[in-house]
């Protein structure tokens, strides 16, 4: 029997790891490598600060569902 296991790897900010990720687990046969990206989403700009506007930015997890969906991240 053969288990497949879906592992997810999700960069903050930067896509460094991403494709050592998935080439190391297209080596390993077992494991489906889904790929995703943690971002910061402000309102206008992450350097600008306003009164009552800050605080109101946040992260949010993206994970590809496929290539294309991997090409926009």
């Amino acid at each position: 029997m053969v288990v497949v296991v879906d592992v997810a790897l999700t960069d903050s900010g930067a896509g460094y790891g991403l494709i050592d990720f998935y080439e190391q687990a297209q080596k390993l046969k077992d494991i489906k490598p889904i790929l995703g990206a943690e971002i910061f989403v402000a309102r206008d700009s992450r350097f600008e600060r306003r009164a009552g506007i800050d605080g109101q930015e946040g992260h949010v997890v993206l994970i590809a569902k496929n290539k294309t969906g991997y090409q926009f991240i």
